[in-house]
């Protein structure tokens, strides 16, 4: 693999765990503040992480689905910004709801792309080495993000703090500008074929039913 696809993928990835465990401990405190209740701030905690199981799902549906996994990686890195920016202007506990399992939806999808990419551009020999090297930005997001966002939300208020997060998140999408990226042309085609071949099984089971 490239410098500059495992520094894209390196970087990609740091942003989703840096905001992912820099905001989400403060999101009860956040809640709560919004009118929720303990028990409805746990709910939404739970909201969120769910959504971010259906973006991991989704994420591999859709790679095979579209092929272009560089576009798909560089609109949910888009879209983040947004939610998470949005997220400070929330005006209760449902619109916060609603985006904070949006970015986590789309989290999900990221973290699942660049393992996707891990796995098609890394060479046998090396790919202990590279899924190390992603692995790692789990530990250093938790780092940065933990002892910047408590000082924020502190100093400015929450509102601040997602802007600032969310400025931070232009770095996926703008990393992921420098990925390069492969297409299976034989994808749709193979499917087809493999949609032919039930159909003509289920045809003739259908005969033999007759």
């Amino acid at each position: 693999m490239s410098k500059k696809q495992l520094g894209a993928l390196f970087l990609s990835s740091l942003v989703i765990f840096t905001v992912g465990n820099g905001i989400v401990p403060l999101l009860p405190i956040y809640a709560i503040q919004l009118g929720a209740a303990t028990a409805v701030a746990g709910y939404y905690l739970s909201f969120s992480f769910f959504m971010l199981a259906v973006g991991v799902f989704i994420a591999g549906w859709l790679s095979d689905l579209y092929q272009n996994r560089k576009r798909i990686l560089f609109i949910a890195g888009l879209m983040c910004v947004f939610s998470v920016w949005l997220m400070g202007r929330a005006t209760n506990i449902w619109q916060l709801t609603i985006l904070t399992g949006t970015t986590w939806f789309l989290g999900g999808i990221g973290l699942t792309l660049v393992n996707i990419f891990v796995g098609l551009f890394a060479e046998k020999t090396e790919r202990g080495k590279i899924f190390g090297i992603i692995a790692m930005t789990s530990s250093l997001g938790a780092l940065i993000g933990g002892s910047t966002t408590g000082f924020l939300v502190d100093r400015w208020g929450f509102s601040f703090m997602l802007l600032a997060v969310s400025i931070f998140c232009l770095i996926w999408p703008m990393a992921t500008l420098f990925l390069e990226d492969k297409y299976d042309f034989n994808f749709y085609s193979r499917s087809l074929l493999t949609i032919y071949r039930h159909n003509i099984y289920g045809f003739n089971q259908a005969k033999c039913i007759c």
